[in-house]
């Protein structure tokens, strides 16, 4: 009996100890917050070792009655009511769309925002040069840019998203110091788990990281964090400010569009604003909707060209140096233009069977004086070689003036200068900047523009 006893206590006490050791092993079960930025992080990472990848999204925003007042009563400090119309200014519209595209490929690079009845942004990588054209629907004034490096338009090219908000990147048209960056996002060891919360129907982890000080400009700024229990992947990330939202990015609906690839299909993003009381409030709201993700195909060439239009203007930076003019299609493979609005003692009929080459230039520009120069030296090598030389000053001057220059320099060619529109006779000529080189063959047919001196004998021979 007394065996019996003893055998009872000690069955008590063993299922007791096996009950508590299932509870702490489900309780360490739990991750930890360094374990859940980790995870996060690494779920981000296949957009580094994919070969192409193509978004195309909507988005609709919403500025809420507060949002609009506040927006309206900081432009009445500078413009009427009458003034103050939504098309024009965009923060006072209740609702508004807008259209989004971009592809990345290992060098060339695509975006296109639209936003129907204000503006259109298209932007082009190809590998050696940038193209951008915006069209403002508003003011009516569109431009072209041009430049040489793929930095200058594309950083911070998925900020126009939700996704890719965990962690520093570096892409190669972005390239950062993501190590030395960190220290911005957070550091997993510093994160700490609050709780568990349903954020908008997923049940999630709520991580919190503080920022050491000084690291952020304000002392009471914070992040949070919310991680799916099952999944390990980020849900949300708000920006606090003394413990209030400033800005909440949502990320949901998460599709794997290829085989470890999983992207949020649905995006968005709340702004508060503190009001005079420093309380905070929602000023407007953006849902996105990915209408089409795909990587790793090849991406058609088509979409990384740009067909620049005649009569806008362009901001060319190619060089090194900022030029602005109106584009005019390339004149190689075309005859001439009419000598109609230039004052010239010449005609192409005194060229029959030569070359002609064509030079503007400006006279009060003494860099443009010494260009006519070199070709005056070389006028007579050129001529044996079956090319008639022409220079055309390209802005209106004392005309005795640039005559006696001419005399005095024994300038051995015809020097002409622009009498008619000045602007509309250097589009005509597709003149961008000075001093621009027009080169023909025998039969009048432009074969190369806009080169420098120093490449004339190639231009030539080619």
């Amino acid at each position: 009996m007394w065996n019996a006893k003893k055998l009872n206590v000690f069955v008590t006490l063993a299922y007791a100890f096996a009950t508590s050791s299932c509870i702490a092993g489900a309780e360490s079960a739990e991750p930890t917050a360094a374990e859940l930025v980790r995870a996060v992080r690494e779920s981000e990472n296949w957009i580094h070792h994919v070969e192409s990848f193509f978004l195309c999204a909507e988005s609709k925003w919403t500025i809420t009655p507060k949002g609009i007042a506040v927006k309206r009563a900081e432009l009445k400090q500078h413009y009427s009511d009458a003034e103050l119309a939504p098309n024009r200014f965009w923060d006072l519209k209740p609702r508004h769309e807008d259209f989004l595209e971009f592809a990345i490929e290992r060098d060339r690079l695509y975006f296109l925002k639209e936003e129907p009845g204000r503006s259109r942004s298209l932007r082009i990588w190809d590998g050696k040069e940038v193209f951008s054209y915006v069209q403002d629907s508003i003011s009516k004034r569109d431009h072209y840019y041009l430049g040489s490096r793929s930095k200058q338009i594309f950083e911070n090219l998925f900020a126009n998203i939700s996704w890719l908000r965990s962690q520093p990147h570096s892409f190669w048209f972005d390239p950062r110091d993501v190590n030395e960056r960190v220290k911005y996002y957070g550091y997993p060891e510093d994160f700490i788990v609050i709780g568990q919360q349903n954020y908008r129907g997923v049940d999630c982890y709520v991580l919190d990281w503080k920022p050491k000080e000084g690291l952020y400009a304000a002392s009471d700024l914070s992040k949070r964090w919310y991680v799916g229990v099952k999944d390990r992947r980020l849900y949300g990330l708000a920006t606090l400010r003394g413990g209030q939202v400033g800005v909440e990015h949502f990320t949901l609906c998460y599709r794997e569009i290829a085989s470890g690839c999983w992207f949020p299909m649905i995006q968005g993003y709340d702004i508060h604003d503190p009001d005079n009381e420093g309380k905070y409030y929602l000023r407007s709201h953006r849902d996105l909707k990915m209408l089409n993700v795909r990587i790793n195909e090849k991406l058609p060439n088509e979409l990384f060209r740009i067909e620049l239009k005649d009569g806008v203007k362009v901001i060319d930076e190619r060089s090194g140096q900022r030029i602005t003019y109106i584009y005019k299609a390339p004149l190689v493979g075309k005859t001439l233009p009419a000598l109609s609005g230039i004052k010239i003692d010449f005609s192409l009929q005194l060229a029959r069977g030569n070359a002609v080459l064509f030079c503007f230039f400006d006279y009060e520009q003494r860099p443009l004086r010494n260009c006519i120069m070199q070709l005056a030296k070389r006028a007579e090598e050129l001529n044996r070689k079956g090319v008639t030389l022409v220079a055309i000053q390209a802005s209106k001057i004392d005309e005795n003036t640039l005559n006696e220059w001419a005399k005095k320099y024994k300038i051995p060619f015809a020097i002409g200068m622009i009498k008619g529109n000045e602007e509309k006779t250097k589009f005509n000529w597709g003149v961008k900047s000075l001093p621009w080189l027009i080169l023909t063959d025998k039969e009048h047919v432009v074969t190369a523009e806009g080169f420098s001196v120093n490449k004339l004998n190639e231009k030539i021979e080619h």
